[in-house]
């Protein structure tokens, strides 16, 4: 059995994980620990130090700081191509840790993922791995909270071809998966 595990890198989707790690065990099911990140939202970064070096008590220093526009352009020190690179990378990061913590002895991946549409490319990740279960975690917000905010989980339940187990926040855990 091939089962696919989100994560938003949040507390919330550890404990989703952690719900579910005694099951896959006991399933001896492949576990496929997923995020997808968002590539608009890494952007390059520029230098804080310089412009408070340069006027530290100047208004305009620090609204260059915030991103204000101003002349002269202040120094890109990080490209986009790095800060995706870099933010796949810290998630990737956070996925081994987690499934270290939730996972011994099982047989487990980690796939880090850039799109604009989360459950799209969740639904279509459980497709292309021919996954027979995914596993999300919710805050279970309703109504307005829900239409406001949007839900990646009520969104991949649509477009899912595979059963989803949804891990709610109030789900209680043993003492011994609980630590997230």
């Amino acid at each position: 059995m091939r089962v696919v595990v989100t994560s938003d890198g949040s507390v919330l989707s550890e404990r989703g994980l952690a719900a579910v790690a005694p099951l896959v065990r006991g399933w001896g099911a492949e576990v496929l620990l997923l995020t997808v990140l968002d590539p608009d939202a890494p952007h390059g970064t520029v230098s804080a130090f310089e412009f408070e070096q340069e006027r530290p008590n100047d208004a305009s220093a620090r609204a260059r700081v915030w991103g204000a526009p101003v002349s002269p352009a202040p120094k890109v020190v990080e490209d986009r191509g790095r800060a995706l690179e870099s933010a796949r990378q810290a998630a990737e990061d956070d996925l081994h840790a987690r499934a270290a913590r939730h996972l011994a002895g099982s047989r487990w991946e980690v796939h880090v993922t850039f799109s604009s549409d989360a459950a799209g490319a969740i639904a279509q990740f459980a497709r292309e791995k021919a996954a027979q279960l995914i596993v999300m975690s919710t805050h279970g917000r309703s109504g307005v909270g829900q239409a406001l905010l949007g839900s990646t989980t009520a969104a991949v339940i649509r477009q899912s071809t595979v059963p989803v187990v949804v891990v709610g926040s109030k789900v209680e855990l043993d003492g011994s998966e609980s630590r997230a």
